[in-house]
């Protein structure tokens, strides 16, 4: 679901996808793959992490994107 934020609106998801994607069982929807969470501490994943963790998977998906750009 991180490629919903992506700067580039043409490598977004498309709807259809995420119709798809939410219509999965639970255990599905909170699976974590490995480049999602590459470069970002354990806690990013966790439910209820604190800010300063979710501060930090922002800053690692900026700077992501813009390098990719």
């Amino acid at each position: 679901m991180v490629q919903c934020w992506h700067p580039d609106k043409s490598c977004r998801p498309s709807f259809p996808s995420l119709s798809h994607h939410l219509g999965l069982p639970v255990s599905q929807l909170l699976h974590w793959s490995t480049e999602e969470v590459t470069g970002v501490g354990p806690q990013a994943i966790m439910l209820g992490a604190p800010l300063k963790t979710a501060h930090k998977l922002h800053m690692t998906l900026q700077n992501t994107y813009h390098t990719q750009l």
